[in-house]
């Protein structure tokens, strides 16, 4: 095979986030794509560029750590937990006889 540069598609080009959700089997059209790499030498060299990079460097491994709590967060969950028994002594206070 000749170097990449000099290699061409010979029908439509596969972009190459889809070369490597077709590696990965992410994609949606895997058999499609299957069949053009058969076909194309061009595609099928860039197709094992990336196979050999997933190799090379393998996938991180993100860990989802809580977000530290603000320190005023304590306050806002405070009021908002005043809140319904404020107005709750605001309208359901007794009220005064009035004097006429």
């Amino acid at each position: 095979m000749s170097a990449p540069d000099q290699l061409s598609c010979k029908s439509t080009p596969i972009s190459w986030l889809e070369l490597e959700r077709y590696v990965l089997g992410e994609s949606e059209r895997e058999a499609e794509l299957g069949a053009h790499l058969q076909s194309c030498s061009a595609c099928e060299l860039v197709a094992q560029r990336i196979r050999d990079d997933a190799r090379m460097m393998p996938a991180l491994v993100m860990s989802v750590a809580p977000m530290p709590e603000r320190r005023w967060a304590w306050r806002w969950r405070f009021a908002l937990t005043l809140l319904p028994v404020v107005v709750l002594l605001v309208f359901l206070r007794p009220r005064g006889e009035h004097h006429e």
